[in-house]
């Protein structure tokens, strides 16, 4: 068979395997239309040292967790205009999609730039690595990885047009006020921790798992308390905002009001992303 013929049934096998992966999980096509209001972004000072102490009382380093706490932004009411925003990350499968359509690089990092790259044991990028150019079965509906932040926009500019919309990266604020909701909460959940509620490290599967399998936002948005942490859209000096945990991150990153800075050109198995449509999409 010809490969012009290979790639057309590949991407029509992956286009449905995105739609009827894990039991029937939402494809990257569904968002949630979050309605124009304000909510709570950021941390009081009483929020932070509350977060200490859950974090020691999990077995958390307190000076670590302090300096990551002192990068939370201080609390105060935003004002955001509607916006839809995907129900889960981007997975496996979604970009495999892409990737076949418009005949971009699958995920990768070589062995020498991983070697560079600031990563905990465990984090292998050879285990999420696809075969024979395409995601391993098993893990179709897990969240894309190894994506640097550049191709997340190039991915969301695609999506959005097979919406007939704008496709981006979610800002700082779309993505903290989806996460927690309007009233100020600290973890998409309510104000204390839950390992059972987001995959971190606390929670104890040691991977990234289907999406959509924990519990959901207030505004009904998975895998914002843990899973994989998320590019946001802003890049300043080469660093772009990474919101949310993943599953090798301890609680204190689940925070929604938790906020990173990571050079955009990583390709990381820890980061995934993402997009929001805006114009938001119609009711």
């Amino acid at each position: 068979m010809r490969v012009d013929a290979v790639i057309p049934c590949a991407l029509a096998v992956l286009v449905a395997l995105a739609g009827a992966c894990a039991g029937g999980h939402a494809d990257a096509g569904d968002t949630a239309t979050i309605p124009p209001g304000s909510f709570t972004m950021g941390s009081s000072l009483d929020a932070r040292a509350r977060a200490l102490d859950d974090a020691v009382r999990h077995g958390g380093d307190a000076r670590t967790a302090a300096t990551r706490l002192h990068d939370e932004l201080p609390e105060r009411r935003r004002e955001l205009p509607r916006y839809a925003i995907m129900l889960h990350p981007v997975t496996q499968a979604d970009y495999a999609a892409y990737v076949y359509a418009e005949g971009v690089p699958e995920p990768w990092v070589d062995a020498r730039t991983w070697s560079r790259t600031p990563h905990r044991t465990g984090e292998d990028p050879k285990r999420v690595a696809w075969k024979d150019g395409r995601p391993r079965d098993e893990r179709l509906d897990h969240p894309a990885v190894l994506v640097s932040h550049a191709e997340a926009e190039a991915y969301c500019t695609w999506w959005g047009e097979q919406h007939d919309r704008i496709g981006m990266l979610p800002t700082e604020a779309q993505w903290e006020r989806a996460a927690r909701g309007d009233d100020g909460r600290a973890y998409p959940w309510g104000d204390a921790f839950a390992p059972g509620r987001g995959n971190t490290r606390e929670s104890g599967f040691g991977d990234t798992i289907a999406v959509a399998t924990l519990g959901a936002s207030p505004h009904g948005v998975h895998d914002v308390g843990g899973n994989v942490a998320e590019w946001t859209r802003g890049v300043v000096d080469g660093e772009a905002i990474v919101k949310g945990a993943s599953w090798s991150d301890d609680l204190v990153a689940a925070r929604s009001a938790a906020r990173r800075r990571f050079a955009a050109g990583l390709r990381h198995v820890a980061i995934g992303f993402r997009c929001v449509l805006e114009p938001p999409a119609r009711e």
